[in-house]
């Protein structure tokens, strides 16, 4: 399976490096391959980077957004 690399938030909201697989996108969703993308100092602070929508707790998000990507498919 091919593999990407990206920065995630530790459980600590610290950044670290990883290799993940390449998702494989569902109904209704489009893959991407980002580039370069931008990050802000607050990014750890929102509720979005610790706790999905239904309110449960998040761990291992990837930051980002701004991002500079292309169409994969």
């Amino acid at each position: 399976m091919p593999e990407m690399k990206a920065m995630e938030f530790t459980d600590k909201l610290n950044l670290q490096p990883v290799t993940r697989p390449v998702p494989e996108p569902k109904a209704g969703e489009i893959l991407i391959q980002v580039y370069a993308t931008g990050g802000t100092l607050t990014e750890k602070l929102w509720y979005t980077t610790s706790h999905y929508a239904d309110g449960s707790t998040r761990s291992k998000a990837i930051p980002g957004h701004n991002s500079q990507a292309s169409l994969q498919g």
